[in-house]
């Protein structure tokens, strides 16, 4: 069962690449999380519990397909797990941050069982995008 992540938040980062989480998502999130690489050129945050069955499908994938093995390969390559602090904090690794794009201003998003960080510019021209295909989106996508 997804958690009720969403939502949608513009904050900043502070000189060392830290920023504050939205209080709306810290209880569901706990301790820690799991940050990787996002498809969309975005940072993706996983909950420990929702990290370990995205880990186990990631673990069922083929490895006899090169598809498969590079997709494995490079999201755990750039996976980090980061405490939140007493501050409701995380420090976005840089490495993260440079893949993304990410500058001072981000939009921090929810996406069901996971959230997703932003360069706020890159995410409101990702939306504005989307917008536009929104119906066709809708169409082609089945139990909506």
């Amino acid at each position: 069962m997804p958690v009720g992540l969403q939502g949608s938040y513009t904050h900043k980062l502070d000189s060392k690449g830290r920023m504050v989480l939205p209080a709306r998502f810290r209880e569901e999130l706990g301790q820690s999380v799991v940050a990787t690489i996002g498809i969309e050129r975005c940072v993706t945050v996983y909950p420990q519990p929702q990290w370990e069955a995205f880990l186990g499908r990631l673990e069922a994938m083929s490895s006899s397909t090169s598809k498969s093995r590079n997709l494995r390969r490079i999201i755990l390559a750039h996976a980090h797990e980061i405490e939140i602090d007493g501050m409701g904090r995380i420090l976005v690794p840089q490495q993260l941050r440079d893949y993304a794009g990410i500058g001072q201003e981000v939009s921090v998003n929810g996406n069901g069982d996971k959230l997703e960080i932003w360069d706020k510019a890159a995410w409101e021209s990702y939306r504005d995008s989307s917008w536009e295909d929104l119906r066709e989106l809708a169409e082609g996508v089945e139990g909506i």
